[in-house]
């Protein structure tokens, strides 16, 4: 089995966080994201981590001060506007590795609870994906792929973000791919159009000519997606209203459920659900629901 731990994209979404940094390498409670994933990494095998040419060097400074030992995957790409998509991705790294083996896919922007080891126990034969049950379809709809599983936990049905979920299960992004399927990606990237050829897309697809069997996380997961989920993930792993880091000037600051980043002043000032990157400075202002890039300074004169 050969594993890849997916890190090549853009994460526009995130954007300022992401301009100059690589999504997985964001700090969660102070520990790079990419962390996570790695400590629910307990199999032999070494891992190809996938990146870009505008986030090599910050992945290369990572591998050599991080005790795990990773492949890097360099993709010929420096924006999304030229990023192949995860499985035009993966088929060229089958090819250009000549991979003849079942594979391992894991989203490097994942924390989920399970070791990897309890997944991979599981496969048999079929695609194997991960799911996660969020009991409510309101908080699915349009954001996730849907999955459908019988009695037996077969894969009776996958939806790519449907308006209309038929059911409440999604799929967090661990696959493990039987060698058989590998050739597939090509047919599939051939087929479609550019910005279908995520993983979920290709999982519809594929799904009409194989069968799927679902593993069922129990705990809690996070996709590191949005703001929100950012939040929401620094909070959960620093088990605080707040997470701010060290060196963060405060003086008659109010802050509730944000993400404040080292070298950071604020005086005066009242944020609620925001990140504020690096070398910011904010005076006599509020903010809600905000991003601030890093190197800002907004102050209100009074």
């Amino acid at each position: 089995m050969k594993v890849v731990i997916l890190s090549g994209g853009f994460a526009t979404r995130l954007r300022p966080l992401t301009n100059e940094r690589a999504k997985p390498l964001l700090p969660i409670a102070g520990k790079p994201l990419i962390e996570y994933v790695f400590e629910k990494y307990d199999i032999s095998e070494k891992p190809y981590v996938t990146t870009n040419e505008k986030f090599l060097p910050q992945f290369n400074e990572w591998v050599s001060s991080y005790e795990r030992d990773v492949h890097l995957i360099i993709e010929e790409t420096r924006s999304e506007e030229e990023k192949l998509g995860a499985i035009g991705a993966l088929d060229n790294f089958i090819t250009t590795h000549q991979i003849a083996d079942d594979l391992l896919v894991v989203a490097g922007d994942n924390i989920f609870p399970f070791p990897l080891s309890e997944f991979v126990g599981t496969f048999k034969k079929n695609l194997l994906m991960a799911l996660f049950d969020f009991q409510s379809k309101e908080r699915v709809r349009k954001k996730y792929g849907v999955v459908s599983v019988n009695e037996n936990g077969k894969v009776i049905q996958f939806q790519e973000k449907p308006a209309d979920p038929s059911s409440t299960l999604v799929s967090i992004g661990c696959y493990l791919f039987p060698k058989e399927t590998l050739p597939l990606m090509k047919d599939f990237v051939s087929q479609i159009p550019r910005g279908k050829d995520a993983p979920g897309y290709f999982i519809e697809w594929v799904s009409q000519y194989i069968d799927m069997d679902s593993f069922i996380c129990k705990g809690k997961w996070y996709d590191i997606g949005d703001r929100k989920s950012y939040i929401e993930a620094n909070l959960e792993c620093a088990q605080a209203e707040n997470y701010i880091s060290a060196e963060v000037e405060m003086q008659e600051a109010s802050v509730h459920h944000s993400v404040i980043f080292p070298q950071v002043s604020l005086k005066n000032c009242t944020l609620d659900r925001c990140i504020v990157d690096s070398h910011v400075v904010l005076e006599n202002i509020a903010l809600n629901d905000c991003i601030i890039g890093a190197h800002t300074e907004i102050r209100r004169v009074v």
